[in-house]
């Protein structure tokens, strides 16, 4: 029988040779001198759920809760989709908020239309989920074809009581703080504390947008939980 440590081993080594196999340029060193010949440090273990199961996906989750980085893809439903052009995108005004519920291996799709005004001006796209899912947020654009293609994806991260993403499109580097810094460290030296989170300030990747209707979605996968 396998012992936790055992079976989160096994589950890395399962992950890693998958996402060696299912990258072509990856695959490619490894039909010409074996596992060696990949950077291990520069491979990421990056899943589509869609492909797992019922029974696999849980394991995912379960091996994400004991401190495996499990990286998942975007569902190849979802891209092949957007590709076609056959997705349903809401209207997204500048300035407003919407709620709703993305099940997971599932998207939704906000079309955000903005001025030469608003594209000088800079814009910051923000999602949060109070009940802390895992979810991407995602930024297409449009082919010649009339498809969208994935150009932008970011992962949501806890931040205090919630999970949350942003995509930044403005004109200045925009950094973001130290979350893990906790409210009793806070509560005990706030001086000290505050320091601490400028020592973890991470650049954001920035970058700009036109004036033009822009594509966004909101990617669920739920089923991981850190």
């Amino acid at each position: 029988m396998l012992t936790i440590p055992e079976a989160s081993e096994l589950f890395k080594e399962v992950a890693y040779s998958y996402g060696v196999l299912s990258d072509p340029e990856k695959r490619r060193q490894y039909d010409m001198a074996g596992f060696e010949a990949i950077d291990a440090e520069g491979t990421d273990m990056e899943i589509d759920l869609s492909n797992l199961g019922t029974v696999n996906t849980m394991f995912a989750a379960l091996f994400s809760k004991l401190g495996v980085p499990i990286k998942t893809t975007v569902s190849a439903n979802v891209l092949e989709e957007a590709l076609n052009g056959t997705v349903t995108i809401r209207p997204l005004p500048i300035g407003t908020s919407l709620s709703g519920k993305v099940e997971k291996q599932s998207a939704h799709f906000f079309g955000v239309t903005i001025s030469n005004e608003q594209a000088e001006a800079g814009l910051v796209v923000r999602v949060t989920s109070a009940a802390q899912s895992k979810f991407k947020l995602l930024y297409f654009e449009q082919d010649a074809n009339g498809g969208y293609g994935l150009a932008l994806q970011e992962d949501s991260e806890k931040t205090g009581k919630v999970t949350s993403a942003g995509m930044y499109f403005l004109h200045f580097q925009v950094y973001r703080m130290d979350s893990t810094v906790n409210a009793l460290a806070m509560a005990k030296d706030p001086e000290a504390a505050f320091f601490k989170k400028l020592e973890g300030l991470q650049p954001c990747e920035v970058s700009e947008l036109k004036a033009g209707t822009h594509i966004f979605a909101v990617y669920g996968w739920s089923y991981l939980y850190c």
